[in-house]
């Protein structure tokens, strides 16, 4: 037959109270909060990014680019078309610019979340 010392088992589970009481039985410890804010802005500027990947292209469609044949039917004369051509990637290269540079924030926030969570 099994013997339980219940004065055993009181005690460890006054053990277990307290450290849960101090954070160290959550996920991520005592830093959960420090950590879970960390996901929320890398989150918000996941959004942020995604939000301005479509700004991109509603900026460059503006110039004539994805809208097929119907846009092609009008006759612009070369100087026009050429200078839409050339404000349309002018365009593009900084959306793109925009997006890297966010890309690279977001890299770094997640190495740093990464970097907090290994030191736990």
């Amino acid at each position: 037959m099994l013997k339980v010392n219940l004065n055993e088992v009181d005690d460890e589970l006054s053990s277990l109270r307290e450290r849960f009481e101090m954070g160290e039985l959550k996920a991520f410890g005592p830093h959960q909060t420090n950590i879970l804010g960390q996901f929320q802005q890398i989150r918000l500027a996941q959004a942020e990014l995604s939000m301005k990947q479509i700004d991109s292209n509603t900026r460059t469609a503006k110039h004539g680019f994805g809208q097929g044949a119907k846009d092609r039917s009008r006759k612009k004369d070369s100087f026009e078309e050429t200078t839409d051509i050339s404000r349309a990637i002018k365009d593009k290269e900084q959306a793109f610019a925009e997006l890297e540079e966010m890309m690279d924030g977001i890299c770094g926030q997640i190495a740093k979340v990464n970097q907090l969570v290994k030191n736990i």
